[in-house]
């Protein structure tokens, strides 16, 4: 009887590549001749039934593949065969058809205009912002003409859609440099109260050029933080003790005979407003803490304080009685142009017309001049809204002299022509 564990080291050396006969068993294991034979042709057999079973499992593992191969092949030409039937259902249009020119949505739109952070007398040099920014009084006019006309620009495009014949604009504070600081005291070519009439007048002959493209022009106001007159924030006199408010004083008077104007110079340190239903709220943002100079988390929660105001003022302090609640709250401040979705509405942030001065660019906060301009309609809340970049005009230069505003205050103030 053979020995099985001979047989299987015959068997490895033949897997090996050995060349192994007879005689070789036969000295090796001590076997007779009849022996070696049997071992050989059993060790042979097995090597050559493993091989056979290993190339069976081979061809039905291809045979395999073969049919997936096969079955996959048939299901993408199903399916693009479904696809192509499904494709010549739909005909291909001849031409494209252009939308009309007035299309029309319905009711009218309030257009809004925000002005703020003009920071009047101030200057920034551009050798120490990298010439990335300049600004003195005479680029801040060449800036507002610029706003001016893109804002009638604007308007022309979205009166494809709707009708547009009344506008609130609004004033939202540090519109002067002022004295807060002792640098700007410093550097400043304009003193405080040539800072205030200059403002005063520039926001005159904005206001009264695009008052020229609408029927109702109604103006609303907020103070800054730059124009009050003390070194600390006050509270009592916050509104009355500030140059922004003078400033509005000389724009109202110095457009007293425009009578499709109305001013509303407020002395409240914010102001609530209903445009077509919308309950806005205008402040300057100054009241708004910044957490790591981010003031996005202190936006949120003022915009809830003044949710908890609006229904107490509203109510008349009947905090059972159901009120209008705020849909849009509207800062500037930031120097910074664009709107952030809140929980009970949208917080609209005005950019500035100074752009980037020393004190930002040292900080890492670069910011282009801009203003805001949108649309409210009465169903549909804010629709059209336009950062209005201020650096430059469509053909990419920057506006840097004045060709209609007077920037020159004459003695007598009411001598400069609005």
């Amino acid at each position: 009887m053979l020995d099985p564990n001979i047989v299987e080291d015959i068997v490895r050396k033949i897997k090996r590549g050995e060349r192994i006969g007879y005689k070789t068993v036969q000295k090796t294991y001590s076997v007779s001749e009849r022996e070696a034979r049997s071992y050989v042709s059993v060790a042979k057999y097995l090597v050559e039934r493993e091989e056979e079973e290993r190339k069976s499992i081979v061809r039905k593992q291809m045979t395999s593949l073969k049919r997936r191969e096969e079955k996959e092949r048939l299901q993408e030409e199903f399916f693009l065969s479904m696809l192509e039937r499904a494709v010549q259902r739909f005909p291909v249009p001849k031409s494209i058809q252009s939308p009309p020119t007035k299309m029309r949505r319905g009711g009218e739109e309030i257009a809004v205009i925000l002005c703020s952070d003009w920071h009047i007398g101030e200057v920034v040099r551009p050798e120490q912002v990298s010439n990335v920014n300049e600004f003195n009084e005479t680029i801040a006019a060449a800036r507002l003409e610029l706003y001016a006309e893109k804002i009638a620009e604007l308007l022309e495009l979205q009166r494809h859609y709707t009708t547009i014949n009344r506008a609130v604009v609004w004033l939202g504070g540090d519109m002067v440099s002022g004295i807060i600081h002792q640098e700007l005291l410093d550097t400043a070519i304009l003193l405080a109260v040539e800072q205030t009439a200059l403002a005063g007048y520039l926001m005159a002959q904005l206001i009264a050029e695009v008052s020229t493209l609408f029927k109702e022009v109604i103006v609303i106001t907020t103070v800054g933080n730059h124009g009050r007159l003390s070194k600390k924030k006050t509270f009592k006199t916050h509104t009355i003790n500030n140059l922004d408010y003078v400033a509005y004083q000389i724009c109202a008077f110095a457009l007293r005979n425009y009578k499709h104007i109305k001013f509303v110079v407020d002395t409240s340190i914010f102001r609530y407003t209903d445009i077509f239903g919308w309950r806005f709220v205008f402040s300057h943002g100054d009241e708004t803490k910044s957490w790591m100079q981010i003031p996005f988390y202190g936006l949120r929660r003022d915009f809830a304080a003044k949710q908890a105001i609006n229904v107490y003022v509203h109510s008349g302090g009947d905090l059972t009685k159901a009120v209008q609640p705020v849909n849009y709250k509207v800062v500037g401040h930031f120097h910074t142009t664009g709107i952030i979705p809140d929980n009970l509405g949208f917080i609209i942030m005005n950019g500035s017309l100074k752009g980037v001065d020393e004190f930002s660019f040292k900080k890492g906060l670069i910011s282009r001049p801009s203003q805001f301009f949108f649309g409210v309609h009465r169903g549909e809340g804010v629709t059209f809204n336009y950062p209005v970049w201020l650096d430059k005009d469509r053909k990419s230069v920057e506006r840097r002299e004045p060709s209609r505003y007077e920037i020159a205050v004459p003695d007598v103030w009411a001598n400069m022509e609005v």
